[in-house]
């Protein structure tokens, strides 16, 4: 195929189909300028046709960095002598195919121009179209054929005639009076030499150029012709292009935040990361350093904590890496610094890789030692190896930490070019790659960061990405090196996005750093315009954004909050910014990513490393790029080079410099790819791919229908071997995804598969991505809604997912969904049904089929219910039971284990199924019939019991009577209930909570309260009021009672018989679990209850929101802990009376 000129240079995408609307852009060349150009002809035995095209190609190399160029000319088409006297128009078009490099000089150019131009006036004859239907070249709507760019010289003296009395002239006055307004092609210079000058115009294609670019390149030509004159011998690479004020541009926006900071001097890069922490230790000991949703760390309690894990790991090793095992909460920061605070190498992990490619990390790495807590202690030791030990950081006894040296425990002085960190990222041949930095190069990312930022340490700075990668790194230091407080937020587990858009506002989050991916999912969750008004920057990063990722900004936040773009690959994490506020105008579709940083120089260099000024690969020079990658110095002395005393880093990233000197990211070089923020490599998906017994060849692009909208796609050729390409050409991809995910990250898998008989190939045997189909992401069991509500459910997938149809047994997943994603589907059902579901629901049944089913079960008849539900019967641990609702022990299993069989107990399972009474009189006799229920499943102790709410007592009970019959009950669990307390001191605990928690939270608590309580009167008067009515009227009509009053009598019955009961003291441990509302630790009550002790555990949260995430997660694994230890400590159980524990303050302290 023929090359197609990509002009970096359009401002806009290019239409599918090609338009031709144009306009002109003027251009004059000096007299001066004419004569030298003539002269310059002159000396190297060319036309003047033949130097201006050359000059004009030189510029097109210049601006796309393309070595093979195809231009369009004209001749006149006039050879034969027989045709001199023939009136009518012979022009004919011809092609001008050369090869520019960056080493040529100009001189040496022109010569292969002036050759190429001789061959093609020799064949000027031929007539274009009988080229075309030779070539017979690959057709594309929205391109010409064989060239877009065309160049035009009319050099031949028009004289004035007199005819007839007539006087005629040339006309001077074409682009007012007689254009046309149209383009035929994207790009036109047409130049006339008339009284010892030229002029012309440009006349270019306005659904790609904007006028101000059209005019910045007749500057840009210009400045070309004068540098050409005066250096013909310079290479193409070099000639000056540039204006003045181009080259010297500023080198940051104008745009700064105004608020005041501590700046962060050159000197203090010259230190360690701990020593740095240590001095905001001792300036603010009392200052929030780590805050999430469920604990809060003081600096001064961080560094101890941090402290007490170095000591341990210096006893484990005085040297190497040492590999962190955590999920997004402050252990993993307690983690992170303990190992900097040893002076080791942090190598962090995220659990949810697959473990091929961890077992990977720690085998490439050589570390030593895993760090690790409670929640990851499983996966950490399938992880340990021979040669790994493991280290849990949850081992360590609270008393020993408070004991713990408040001062440094660094082995003798650290010094900056200590390494700090490796961080692996997708490699081309199938594995990662580690980038290594030492402290002094972090502490001058961080020191940009915060004088670009003005960080302080009243600032609150979101933690949003995965502490594997490099953002992570200006969150983490940018917040906790500044004396800021850091807020790490889990987007997979603690959001429907709602409560991290109340997260947000609830701490007054100043600093929101995310990519604009995630950016975009939480602007989605904003109503109208609500305030943010602690929130003064936005940043984003990590992909490209968009200018309506501008709009949204300039849309919903305040006037003096500004927005940042910006560019840092992990091998120079703070590299470029742009600064935005609600008065900037970028009428480009894309945001720059702005000015390079203090002590960073950005080059645009060509493919033989050159620079090339206007467009390139973006090249950083800077003392503080990476170090290198671990443990490949072939691919480290290939990406980083020698530059004086610093070193330049190629990115690989493509990228052009605006008027205005800011730099705009156009793509990639490579098979290097950015989705969601996470850097990938395509050849690494490919290598994998091909590992596969059934797949022979492949290919992976990311595809991106629509701005903002990309998905990763797989072309993939069978094997040639019997039984492999009958596997894929039924369409059952399963065992490739699943293959795919045993080896690479989530966000690496495909969303969708295309099986092709064979890759198509350029003539230089890359792939011709240009003929890879787009595919159709349809399901082979596609199978049509068959309810309203199964309906209502395909419109919202179709809408999120942005695809043309959906069937009800489809996997979300499978059709390109993602956490992300799921995140908006997850709340655009709560808008259409009023039902909020957990984001693990989508995870657990991700089909249209299974959510239609949840969300219609509150509306399944009484009759269907069963007293006892097997949730989850397998296991090898004595059965859970939960009184309740069984939606909500369904809520828990996640974190309580596979093999932990879980039983729900329902109170409407003793709902009559007749139309006899019921007989549900009191909590005593329920509880009889509980029991008889559980010995079905375990006839024999130890019991594992729990209840919430109002269900707390019936679960109390149901306690007492297996005690009384000499059964063993091992736990007692009780979630958000009240047991010892009347009903008028609960009433009055309960106002004077409320009233503590409005003084604290202010109005916004009283209003949800008020709301929660009208909502529930309403019902109570449906109850009382209205269902009395309609069972009167089913009695006239049906002589039958209501099902609906019969079942308000039910329910009525039981709050009647827990109204009534009185618990009795209880000789057993006792658990509870409390949302932190209830302020329980000013409850001295329930510790007269139990004879055995109290344990309690605070949720932070309301009841409301008790089993719903994230505050669920929390609940989840506190109580998983606690059997986990009691079925440790079953044998040696105390009958003492144990005092009150407060199990959050000894967290808090760890």
């Amino acid at each position: 195929p023929l090359p197609i000129l990509e002009l970096p240079t359009t401002d806009y995408p290019r239409p599918p189909v090609q338009t031709y609307q144009g306009a002109l852009q003027a251009i004059i060349i000096s007299p001066s300028l004419t004569t030298a150009l003539n002269k310059l002809s002159h000396q190297q035995g060319v036309t003047l046709f033949m130097t201006l095209l050359a000059a004009f190609k030189t510029l097109l190399f210049r601006y796309t960095g393309q070595t093979d160029l195809i231009i369009g000319s004209a001749a006149a088409g006039r050879q034969r002598v027989e045709w001199e006297k023939v009136i009518g128009v012979f022009i004919n078009n011809l092609v001008f195919r050369t090869h520019p490099s960056g080493q040529i000089s100009f001189t040496s150019f022109l010569k292969q121009v002036r050759e190429k131009a001789l061959a093609a006036y020799s064949n000027q004859d031929l007539p274009f179209q009988s080229l075309v239907d030779s070539i017979q070249p690959e057709r594309d709507l929205s391109y010409h054929p064989l060239f877009q760019v065309f160049f035009l010289l009319q050099n031949f003296d028009l004289p004035n005639l007199n005819l007839l009395g007539f006087s005629i002239q040339p006309l001077e006055t074409y682009l007012d009076n007689i254009y046309t307004g149209t383009a035929k092609f994207d790009l036109t210079l047409e130049l006339f030499e008339r009284d010892g000058k030229l002029t012309g115009w440009f006349e270019y294609n306005t659904a790609l150029f904007s006028a101000a670019t059209m005019q910045r390149m007749v500057e840009h030509f210009t400045i070309l012709l004068d540098s050409i004159v005066a250096a013909p011998e310079t290479s193409l690479s070099t000639l000056r292009i540039l204006t003045e004020a181009e080259r010297h541009h500023l080198c940051r926006s104008d745009i700064q935040p105004t608020n005041p900071f501590t700046e962060f001097r050159p000197a203090d890069i010259e230190q360690s990361i701990p020593q740095r922490f240590e001095q905001q230790v001792r300036k603010y000991p009392d200052h929030i350093a780590v805050q999430t949703q469920h604990e809060a760390l003081t600096y001064l309690a961080l560094d101890a904590r941090a402290n007490q894990v170095a000591q341990t790991l210096l006893k484990a090793c005085e040297n190497g890496n040492i590999a962190l095992l955590f999920e997004h909460d402050i252990s993993m920061i307690v983690g992170l610094f303990g190992v900097l605070k040893a002076g080791l190498t942090y190598v962090p992990l995220a659990p949810d890789l697959p473990i091929q490619r961890l077992l990977y990390i720690l085998q490439n790495s050589q570390a030593r030692v895993l760090l690790t807590n409670n929640k990851n202690w499983e996966l950490a030791q399938e992880l340990k190896t021979d040669v790994l030990s493991v280290i849990n950081i949850d081992e360590a006894h609270p008393e020993k930490i408070r004991g713990c040296r408040k001062e440094s425990v660094l082995p003798g002085a650290l010094l900056p070019d200590t390494l700090a960190y490796i961080l692996y990222t997708s490699g081309s041949t199938g594995q990662p790659k580690g980038v290594m930095q030492n402290h002094r190069n972090v502490l001058h990312f961080i020191r940009q960061y915060t004088n670009n930022l003005h960080i302080n340490a009243d600032d609150k700075l979101t933690l949003l990405s995965a502490y594997s990668f490099d953002a992570a790194v200006m969150d983490i230091f940018g917040a906790l090196l500044n004396g800021a407080t850091l807020y790490p937020i889990n987007i997979k587990e603690d959001s429907l996005a709602n409560p991290v858009k109340a997260f947000i506002k609830e701490q007054e989050i100043s600093i929101y750093h995310s990519t604009p991916t995630v950016y975009r999912h939480f602007i989605s969750t904003l109503i109208g315009n609500e305030p943010f008004p602690k929130l003064r920057l936005i940043v984003l990063g990590g992909e490209e954004a968009y200018q309506t990722d501008v709009e949204l900004y300039q849309q919903h936040f305040h006037e003096t909050c500004i927005l940042i773009n910006g560019l840092g690959p992990t091998e120079s994490t703070v590299s470029l910014q742009y600064f935005i506020n609600k008065q900037t105008s970028n009428p480009q579709p894309t945001v720059p990513v702005g000015y390079p940083v203090e002590e960073t120089e950005v080059l645009l260099l060509n493919e033989a490393g050159e620079e090339t000024e206007l467009y390139g690969e973006i090249a950083l020079s800077s003392a503080y790029v990476a170090l290198g990658y671990w443990q490949k110095p072939e691919i480290t002395q290939a990406a980083f080079l020698p530059d004086g005393k610093r070193r330049l880093y190629r990115t690989g990233d493509m990228g052009r410099l605006r008027a205005d000197g800011s730099l705009e990211f156009m793509g990639r070089k490579d098979a290097q790819v950015k989705l969601r923020g996470y850097r990938i490599e395509l050849g690494e998906i490919e290598a994998i791919l091909r590992q596969h017994p059934a797949i022979q060849k492949s290919t992976v692009i990311l595809l991106e229908e629509k701005p903002g909208l990309k998905q990763l796609v797989a072309y993939v050729v069978p094997a040639s071997h019997e039984g492999s390409d009958n596997i894929l050409s039924t369409g059952n991809l399963e065992g490739i995804r699943h293959f795919l995910k045993e080896k690479l990250p989530d966000y690496m898998i495909p969303a969708a598969f295309v099986i092709l008989d064979a890759i198509p190939l350029l003539p230089n045997g890359k792939v011709n991505s240009h003929l890879l189909p787009v595919p159709e992401i349809t399901q082979a069991n596609h199978t049509a809604p068959r309810t309203a509500l199964e309906h209502q459910l395909c419109n919202i997938w179709k809408n999120v997912l942005n695809i043309p149809s959906v069937g009800i047994q489809d996997n979300f997943f499978d059709l390109g969904g993602h956490s992300l994603l799921a995140i908006t589907l997850l709340s655009k059902i709560e808008k259409q049904f009023s039902k909020r579901l957990p984001l693990i629901t989508l995870f657990q049944l991700p089909t249209i089929a299974e959510q239609a089913s949840l969300l219609s079960e509150s509306n399944q008849s009484i009759s269907s219910w069963r007293a006892l539900e097997a949730i989850q019967p397998q296991g090898t641990y004595p059965p859970f039971f939960m009184m309740g609702s069984t939606h909500l022990a369904r809520a828990l299993l996640p974190w309580l284990g596979t093999n932990q069989p879980v039983f729900g107990l329902n109170v409407f399972g003793f709902y009559p199924q007749d139309n006899k009474p019921h007989s549900l009189h009191d909590i005593q006799t329920l509880a009889q019939h509980c029991i008889e229920e559980i010995q079905t499943v375990q006839p024999e102790g130890p019991y594992y019991l729990a209840g919430y709410c109002g269900d707390v007592k019936a679960a109390f009970e149901i306690a007492q009577q297996l005690h009384a019959n000499g059964h063993q009950v091992a736990v007692l669990a009780l979630f958000d209930g009240f047991l010892g307390l009347t009903k008028q001191g609960q009433q009055g605990y309960s106002l004077h909570h409320h009233w503590l928690n409005v003084l604290e939270l202010g109005p916004s608590y009283l209003f949800q309260k008020i709301r929660q309580k009208g909502q529930y009167y309403l019902q109570e008067i449906q109850q009382h009021w209205f269902s009395p009515l309609g069972n009167q009227l089913n009695l006239w009509i049906h002589k039958t009672p209501s099902t609906q009053f019969r079942y308000t009598s039910f329910i009525n019955a039981y709050n009647q018989a827990r109204a009534r009961y009185v618990p009795q003291t209880y000789r057993g441990n006792l658990t509870l679990f409390f949302a932190s509302e209830w302020r329980v630790k000013e409850v001295s009550a329930f510790a007269q209850l139990a004879t055995g002790g109290i344990e309690i555990y605070e949720i932070r949260g309301y009841h409301d929101n008790l089993f719903v995430m994230p505050q669920v997660e929390l609940l989840g694994k506190q109580l998983r802990a606690c059997l986990e230890k009691n079925r440790s400590d079953l044998a040696s159980q105390s009958e003492e009376v144990a005092p009150v524990k407060h199990l959050e303050e000894e967290s808090a302290a760890i």
